[in-house]
């Protein structure tokens, strides 16, 4: 399933699975908020729109970045790449078929390398590719 809008609502719900969050979308539930953590609603949740299935092009930088991988972190970015940039751990998880701990492990390799950013949103971590990345296409 696909994120496509975060849900509007009152009622609050905790998020262990993509399609938990793809139910909370369709029933407008909202994730747990932690009263005790300052507001960043706009930068946690996914944003409106979000289609998650354009294939982003790999210029010759990217796949040479990509090149200087392990092949897990190569799963990881090409899955990623595949959906846009922009999934949910446990999509990935379930699509590259990595134990949870050793996927944990994996981004955060990533994330020091600057090549995904990690969004909580509930119980739910979004992982993106990164700007710097992103960046890495072809220049004309």
């Amino acid at each position: 399933s696909t994120i496509s809008s975060p849900p509007s609502g009152d009622e609050s719900a905790t998020y262990e699975h993509a399609a938990d969050i793809e139910e909370s979308r369709r029933s407008g539930t909202q994730p747990d908020v932690d009263p005790d953590q300052p507001s960043e609603t706009a930068a946690n949740e996914p944003e409106a729109g979000w289609e998650g299935k354009q294939r982003i092009q790999l210029s010759r930088e990217m796949e040479a970045v990509i090149q200087t991988l392990t092949h897990r972190e190569q799963a990881v970015i090409s899955t990623l790449v595949e959906h846009g940039g922009r999934m949910t751990q446990a999509e990935i998880r379930y699509e590259t078929k990595t134990p949870k701990s050793s996927l944990t492990g994996i981004l955060i390799s990533l994330e020091r390398r600057k090549l995904v950013t990690k969004k909580e949103w509930g119980r739910t971590n979004i992982i993106e590719l990164s700007e710097w990345f992103l960046s890495q296409r072809e220049r004309s």
